[in-house]
């Protein structure tokens, strides 16, 4: 699986947002927390905006999460805290990672992480999922509809049983089972998960169930498992043309399950 790489999670800002920011980062350094009025009357008084301008600079600093209430930091300032940019980096280099993940690998203790995450969500750098029994961690740039299918597939299990239903569309049960070298629980069990998190589905054909891709669900995260735009598209194709073949066939009868 591939790492997401370096992103970009600063948002544009306008000539005024950069102006009030600046007086924001300074009073940061001056006081506990920055309130809005404080900013407000500061910026009215050293800026050459009117006050539509700089009140509607503070209004989008505050929606793009460059400024928090109750926080004396502001966005560009909280990665210079180093344990806290160690975070980030490794949730940008492993999407998905839960909190174990993150306290093992970086030797910070419970307390010391739970603040620094709470933090970079505050402030917008990621945001956080639970999926089964993890909660886990994401950049605030990546897709939100496709975390679920992402972390769907990070078991080694679940990415071999949907690479079996990508290669073979419309798979029953017992050809999926070959060469997974599997028992069947765990294989029904998998099955189940994927199903139940929207990556694959399930269909009835008379008496027997198999299986698909769902390609919505799919092309968001397909570049971080290394699945070509070739292999979807006619895995699709064949997907479409055997429940074509299925329908008009007068005796099959298809049950989506």
């Amino acid at each position: 699986m591939k790492s997401y790489g370096e992103l970009d999670v600063i948002y544009k800002l306008d000539e005024v947002e950069k102006a009030v920011l600046n007086i924001a980062e300074e009073m940061s350094k001056e006081v506990q927390k920055i309130k809005y009025g404080s900013l407000y009357y500061k910026a009215k008084r050293v800026l050459n905006y009117s006050k539509i301008e700089i009140s509607n600079a503070i209004n989008k600093l505050y929606l793009k999460k460059y400024i928090v209430v109750g926080s004396r930091l502001t966005k560009d300032q909280i990665l210079q805290n180093q344990t806290r940019k160690r975070v980030y980096e490794y949730i940008v280099a492993h999407i998905g990672a839960h909190i174990r993940e993150i306290r093992d690998n970086l030797s910070i203790t419970p307390h010391i992480l739970n603040w620094h995450l709470n933090m970079l969500e505050n402030f917008n750098y990621t945001f956080r999922i639970k999926f089964l029994k993890y909660v886990t961690f994401f950049p605030s740039t990546f897709d939100r509809t496709a975390a679920v299918p992402f972390l769907a597939l990070k078991n080694e299990n679940s990415f071999r049983i949907f690479k079996k239903c990508l290669e073979n569309p419309l798979v029953d049960f017992e050809s999926l089972r070959a060469g997974l070298n599997l028992q069947p629980n765990v294989i029904f069990y998998h099955l189940n998960n994927l199903i139940k998190f929207d990556v694959i589905f399930a269909h009835k054909i008379n008496q027997t169930v198999v299986y698909g891709i769902k390609l919505e669900k799919i092309t968001p995260i397909k570049t971080f498992y290394d699945l070509s735009d070739e292999e979807i598209e006619n895995a699709i194709r064949l997907q479409n043309i055997m429940t074509e073949k299925s329908s008009t066939n007068k005796n099959n009868r298809i049950y989506l399950i």
